[in-house]
């Protein structure tokens, strides 16, 4: 367990929340949550997957990493919805979300694939 993290997007000290026996940490003021590289599942999401193929480099983000203080880089995924941006730390491979970009994100996941604009083409 790591030291009290502030939220990447507001700054404000972040709580613990429990989610399916995973302690996530949330922010009670932007409603932001911080995944561990290891939390993608809590929401649905296959985070090896999302970076492997699905999310789109944008660049540096000015949001920092609650962990290890370095800039976060943003990537961009296709949703059902529409693009959502989203922190990655690649120190330590966490993600922030911002409030309701989980959702998107576990939507996104149970597409199908060909509903996704940035999927590879299907293989002939």
């Amino acid at each position: 367990m790591s030291a009290m993290r502030n939220c990447p997007g507001c700054r404000t000290p972040m709580k613990l929340m429990r989610v399916e026996n995973v302690d996530i940490d949330s922010c009670p003021k932007c409603a932001g949550v911080f995944l561990d590289a290891n939390e993608g599942g809590v929401i649905n999401v296959d985070l090896g997957m999302l970076f492997g193929f699905q999310a789109r480099p944008v660049g540096k983000s000015k949001r920092l990493c609650p962990d290890h203080h370095r800039a976060m880089a943003t990537f961009q995924v296709q949703t059902p919805t529409g693009a959502v941006d989203i922190e990655r730390a690649e120190c330590c491979g966490g993600v922030y979300l911002d409030a309701g970009e989980g959702y998107s994100l576990s939507q996104a996941n149970s597409a199908p694939a060909e509903t996704l604009p940035s999927s590879p083409p299907p293989s002939t």
